[in-house]
């Protein structure tokens, strides 16, 4: 069932995960389990949808009800999977208001309309996700949420198998990351690891993304016969540490004109997944 709420003020608890709780709040709500994020975009909760993630209630602007009501439809039927039938909270609620209150409420302008509230789910081992891979990236201490989402569109749009999280990098699942993603976050495998050497052992050849004198031209790379790739990708001020690279089979670099050191670790990502997995 579909239950319909009007919003009609900005102290409303009901929508106080939209516009009270903090992206680490929601993170940690359900501990020890998986917290909660929030998907914006009907494109994006489509994606999480297709995914199998479950939604817990939906935010949206009164005039784009009509227009919404088969997303609805799907998320109510993502959210009466996973209820307790007998339960009398088994109803989908979706909250509405007028576009001036819902942009005073969440603080923004609502794009496209609509947010949705999802369970996280638990993340997959590592070896689990690179078990049929042969391209990955791992991205070390990449810290900027819109730079996650973009490398992980750019995964997804350029052969990138799965996508690991290592060191200190913004959850994938934060609002600013899945909308710079479009939500390729549910399309790409991906996980945390704290372990590379788990990867290491299942016969990846790492290349690094750096400059270093050691390094060898992206076409050079590009060119050589290797079966399985990591392409590991650093924080947006530091690039890679010597730690990092000391582990690392090859190291490659982006070839720029004089007086350009570096590309956006986003960029870069798109450039280097074309280069070498297309």
């Amino acid at each position: 069932m579909i239950k319909k709420i009007k919003i009609t003020d900005l102290e409303n608890l009901q929508t106080s995960i939209y516009n009270s709780r903090s992206e680490t709040e929601l993170f940690r709500m359900n501990e020890p389990e998986p917290g909660i994020f929030i998907a914006e975009t009907e494109l994006v909760i489509k994606r999480a949808l297709d995914a199998g993630y479950t939604p817990i209630s939906m935010l949206c602007l009164e005039d784009e009800l009509e227009n919404l009501s088969d997303l609805i439809k799907e998320c109510e039927k993502a959210f009466s999977s996973e209820c307790d039938m007998t339960s009398s909270e088994n109803e989908f609620p979706v909250y509405f208001a007028k576009y001036e209150l819902i942009k005073n409420l969440i603080g923004f302008p609502l794009t496209r309309g609509v947010l949705c509230a999802m369970k996280r789910k638990k993340l997959p081992d590592v070896k689990e996700v690179i078990s049929n891979a042969k391209n990955i990236a791992i991205l070390c201490d990449v810290e900027n949420p819109t730079n996650i989402g973009t490398i992980f569109r750019n995964a997804a749009a350029l052969n990138i198998d799965t996508v690991i999280l290592y060191g200190n990098c913004s959850d994938p699942l934060y609002r600013r990351s899945l909308r710079a993603g479009m939500g390729c976050q549910f399309v790409v495998d991906w996980t945390i690891s704290d372990d590379l050497s788990v990867i290491k052992e299942k016969g990846f050849h790492f290349a690094a993304l750096a400059l270093n004198d050691n390094s060898v031209s992206l076409s050079e790379f590009a060119s050589k016969d290797i079966a399985k790739k990591a392409i590991l990708l650093g924080n947006e001020g530091k690039g890679l540490s010597d730690e990092i690279l000391n582990i690392c089979d090859s190291i490659v670099k982006i070839p720029m004109r004089e007086g350009v050191d570096s590309l956006n670790v986003a960029v870069a990502s798109g450039i280097t997944f074309y280069e070498i997995c297309s």
